[in-house]
């Protein structure tokens, strides 16, 4: 309660990095606090199509600690469902690159190529893991730039999320296994397996050596233009 009740303080007084983070606690504590038996209701049948014991074990701690983690949020009352993004346009008015991101995501529109280009050179600048995680997670395929653009081979394709991701973890954001990317993916997908996303991508997510090829060189082209700004 106090980490959380220093967090708050931290975003009221306009710090951007603890803005998206408060809205990140939002978001995850959203479904949470709204109907808590609902949530343990969803677990517990998520926890039933499961039949490897490392996997349960994993979802059970996950579910545990989610729910600690949101009864510290406002007493682990009901949420406003309007907080999450509130918090993400104030960090991103500030500057967070990652908000900005997700305030773009939000909208139900495609992006706009000039827009998605002037973003991208921005985050490659930045140097920021979360702000490379960010850009890559809210990439979508039907809204992506269109064909010739300068952007088109970084952000387009069906390995454009996957290798900003994994590009990010490789520079330092948090995709341990115990850490809120893995945590949510388990919690959401049901995929417990208990490793870091980087593995999780490599051998889960990509079934031919020519994906895997072609996401390392993706990688590697995304750190290659990071470390040449």
């Amino acid at each position: 309660m106090q980490e959380f009740a220093a967090l708050k303080q931290r975003a009221e007084a306009g710090d951007r990095v603890a803005q998206r983070l408060l809205a990140e606690t939002h978001a995850d504590c959203y479904f949470v606090n709204e109907d808590r038996e609902a949530f343990i209701s969803t677990m517990d049948m998520r926890k039933r199509g499961l039949s490897d014991k490392s996997q349960i074990g994993f979802l059970e701690q996950a579910t545990r600690e989610r729910i600690e983690q949101c009864d510290a949020v406002d007493g682990g009352g009901p949420l406003d469902p309007l907080l999450a993004g509130h918090w993400y346009a104030e960090a991103a008015k500030r500057g967070d690159l990652a908000a900005r991101a997700m305030v773009r995501a939000q909208v139900l529109k495609p992006y706009d190529p000039a827009e998605t280009e002037q973003l991208l050179e921005e985050v490659l600048a930045s140097g920021d893991p979360a702000a490379i995680f960010y850009f890559g997670a809210t990439l979508r395929e039907d809204a992506a730039v269109t064909s010739g653009e300068p952007t088109e081979a970084l952000t387009t394709g069906a390995l454009a999320t996957w290798s900003w991701m994994v590009a990010a973890c490789r520079m330092g954001y948090d995709c341990g296994p115990t850490g809120r990317v893995m945590v949510s993916n388990c919690l959401d997908t049901r995929r417990c397996f208990g490793e870091d996303m980087d593995t999780h991508v490599l051998t889960r997510e990509l079934p031919t050596d020519a994906e895997r090829r072609e996401l390392e060189r993706r990688v590697g082209e995304i750190l290659g233009l990071i470390k040449g700004q």
